[in-house]
């Protein structure tokens, strides 16, 4: 290969592989390591991609490539492919929980996880041929762009899952789940500087799948930060309240008004919070966050309600029935959201911190 120097992909949080012509592994980065140390030993990753080529047109091999690895820790996982100094750069995007394809939404929201895994895999290479001042105010617009995707594309495939569950899921940890995801939240969002609160009961357990539960309560911080105003604070609650655990987010933002309150939670209703028109921007909103939350509370025998006043900010209230147990289950991926670029909060809220002009040019397409 014409360079082995591959240090800048360890500055990466993402798994990365460089294989040579002859699709061997010359290098692998510390995410790769850490994160899948099976595809990083018995040339796993060469076979993969060996296979992928000798089956695929070689033309559109050449050009690009995304492998679905399949379930990795209940997540669909892509392996995106780009050429690179000869040989071929592989990084592993897992984005989200895959299931069959059972309507149109849902074929839409799937077919958008290869692009986009693809795009995020070439922001490397970008920063390795071109400099300038204006390269970190390009990378923030894709980034932003391609989290935008990326939120409407799990949003979707989640809305077209809640009709086909059961359920009956065993019970989640979700004073855990809650602390884990605010603390992400404040650091990944510091750049807003809007302050979040918390005041969380701790072992506090519900029966619910815990994807849907981190898309709630990830949408609603969406929504605080998004709708603002000078002086806007964020307050997220979880306590007991009888038979349930109750979850509150309240902000100090600019509240909506009779008639957008009403409708907010309709599928697909978009408005602006203070006089209801419509939408504007390029990342308006879809209409489908607080509609997730209202159907998977719903679902899962609780409640959601939304009150809000102009001027003065909104509560969103989600009560859950309480888990009959002291002990509830807590996957590894909730330890540390900061960890993967694709966990829930970087997929709700990274669009929030890219368009304030957080990005590190040592780190593309986080």
């Amino acid at each position: 290969m014409a360079d082995n120097n591959f240090e800048f992909l360890n500055a990466l949080e993402t798994p990365a592989w460089v294989l040579n012509e002859s699709y061997t592994a010359v290098f692998h980065n510390a995410a790769a390591k850490k994160h899948l140390p099976t595809l990083c030993i018995n040339g796993a990753v060469e076979n993969i991609v060996h296979s992928y080529h000798k089956n695929d047109f070689t033309l559109a091999f050449s050009l690009g490539a995304c492998i679905p690895l399949g379930i990795v820790d209940n997540l669909d996982t892509q392996l995106a492919i780009a050429p690179f100094n000869g040989g071929w750069l592989c990084m592993a995007n897992s984005l989200v929980s895959t299931a069959a394809v059972s309507t149109p939404l849902q074929a839409i929201g799937n077919g958008l996880r290869g692009p986009i895994s693809t795009i995020f895999s070439y922001l490397p290479l970008l920063t390795q041929h071109i400099a300038g001042p204006e390269v970190d105010i390009y990378l923030n617009e894709i980034n932003r762009s391609c989290y935008s995707l990326l939120r409407l594309s799990t949003n979707l495939n989640l809305l077209t899952r809640l009709s086909g569950a059961n359920g009956k899921e065993a019970p989640l940890l979700l004073s855990a789940v809650v602390a884990n995801i605010c603390s992400a939240a404040n650091t990944l969002c510091a750049n807003l500087n809007i302050p979040l609160y918390t005041s969380i009961t701790p072992a506090l357990c519900a029966n619910i799948n815990e994807p849907l539960f981190c898309n709630i309560l990830t949408n609603l911080l969406l929504n605080a930060y998004t709708y603002t105003r000078p002086g806007n604070e964020i307050t997220v609650t979880l306590e007991k309240n009888g038979g349930n655990i109750c979850l509150t987010v309240t902000d100090k933002g600019l509240g909506m008004a009779a008639a957008v309150l009403e409708n907010a939670t309709e599928l697909y209703f978009t408005a602006n919070p203070v006089d209801g028109t419509p939408p504007g921007g390029a990342f308006a909103p879809a209409g489908l966050g607080l509609a997730i939350a209202k159907a998977g509370a719903l679902q899962n025998g609780g409640s959601f309600e939304l009150t809000s006043t102009p001027g003065v900010g909104t509560t969103a209230r989600l009560c859950l029935p309480l888990a009959n147990t002291a002990i509830g289950t807590l996957s590894s991926k909730t330890v540390n959201y900061l960890d993967n670029r694709f966990s829930p909060v970087f997929i709700q809220l990274s669009e929030l911190s890219f368009a304030a002009g957080k990005v590190s040019k040592a780190k593309p397409g986080i």
